[in-house]
This record gives structure tokens, sequence and C-alpha cells, in this order.
């Protein structure tokens, strides 16, 4: 039956998962034969264990040098683009992925939640990071991105990408700051030992729950008070956040 060659042959040829597999052989079933077409459980035991006799593990880099993207991976299933960006550093890696749509919508949400994990990075990475944008009430995941590091400078460079390609700016931006200072704001001793820093960082992270026409009032309230030690993170807040 064609339709069991074509998921066969998809599945010893390709990383694509099993749904897109048996979708794109559903296209080639005409309306006579769709009766005898198995069923998806069937369908995708069918690609595992083809899979597993091929034997296509997933590649496990060892290096960033090895790390390298294959273009079916570069687009969307409808053939756009969803690698944004790939610095290809060989020390401090970041790909961010999004696609063109998403970036819309992003530009079109007033509110970005944007938060990170360490569990489930991808190897030699120090995070993944995802970046929501509220959609008709939805929270939906925007933009992906791995970070090789958790230096300020890193996230630096994630932001201006992602800034230069949306066209507008969220009216407020919720996130994880204490991670956010702790890992790759360089206060991550004063964070700990210095209640007034402390304290003044937790502020900025209040900012989101503000009125949006009071934010700029309260933020400068809390520029006037905050310690020299965050002086760095002050400007970079108001650069990426509030806006000079």
């Amino acid at each position: 039956m064609e339709f069991k060659s074509k998921i066969v042959d998809s599945a010893v040829a390709s990383y694509y998962p099993p749904r897109r597999i048996i979708n794109e052989a559903l296209t080639i079933v005409s309306k006579e034969d769709g009766a005898a077409v198995p069923s998806y459980t069937s369908s995708q035991r069918t690609i595992e264990r083809k899979r597993r006799k091929k034997y296509l593990p997933l590649p496990r880099p060892k290096s960033f040098g090895e790390i390298m993207i294959p273009d079916e991976l570069k687009k969307t299933n409808g053939g756009g683009r969803f690698l944004l960006y790939d610095n290809e550093s060989s020390s401090h890696r970041i790909i961010i992925l999004s696609s063109d749509d998403d970036l819309d919508r992003l530009s079109n949400s007033e509110h970005w939640h944007s938060d990170g994990t360490f569990k489930i990075a991808p190897q030699l990475f120090e995070q993944l990071y995802v970046i929501h944008g509220y959609i008709y009430g939805r929270a939906l995941p925007l933009v992906y991105y791995m970070v090789a590091g958790t230096a300020e400078v890193l996230y630096n460079e994630v932001f201006d990408v992602i800034l230069q390609n949306v066209s507008g700016r969220p009216k407020t931006i919720t996130i994880d700051f204490e991670k956010a200072v702790e890992n790759s704001l360089g206060l991550q001793q004063s964070f700990v030992d210095d209640s007034q820093v402390r304290r003044c960082l937790k502020n900025f992270g209040c900012l989101a729950f503000v009125p949006v026409p009071f934010v700029i009032v309260e933020f400068e309230k809390i520029q006037e008070s905050a310690p020299d030690l965050v002086n760095n993170f002050v400007d970079y807040f108001e650069d990426t956040f509030i806006g000079r």
C-alpha cells in the first residue's frame, strides 16, 4: 500500500515526528483507499519500529562546533523561516527560534512573559528560555532561545535581536528577575548578602503589576533609591523595557 510505503520511507529518512509523517502520507491517499488506512496508533508503531531497526539516534554533539542545524529544521512546516538567529559561536552559542507569524503576534501583544529553565535545556546549553505573548487572553509561546551561559552580555544579545525583529513594544514584561539577577547580571553575591540590593531588584519585578499610566513614575522612584551597585542593571532595564 502506498500509504505504508510512504511512512516507512519518511521514518528512516527524516527526524520528523510521527504525526507529521502520517499527515503528509494521508495527502496521497485516495477516497477509495481511505478505509484501508491503518489507525494512527498502528501507523505510529510502524514508524517507531522502523526507526529502531534503522537506528537513527538523536545527535549528541560534544562541542558547539558539532551542532549543525539541518535546513529542514530551520523552517516551519509551511516552509517559512523558523531559525531567527544563530551566532555560531564555539563557546557562547545562542540560538533563537521564532516564525515571522509569531513575531507579528509578539509585536501585537501588549504583555510579554519570559521565563527560563535549566532542567530541559539541550546538551551543552545552559538554559532554554521561552517568551510568551498574550493573544485574545491566552498566553502563547512565541519565541524560544537557548543560551550557552548566563552572562549579561548573552541576554543583551538575545533581546537586541528580538527587539530588532518586532515592530511594537509591550506595555509590560513579566520575567523571573530573581533568576535573571542571580544568573546573568553579575550581582549574585550582592543579591545574597545585601538586603538593599535584593529589595531594589525585586521592586523592578513588581513594576509588572503597576497600572500602565504609572509605570514610569514608579520606575523613577525605584531608580532614585537604587544603590550604586545596580546602576548597570537600572540602565539596562530602562533601555530595554522603559525607553529613554
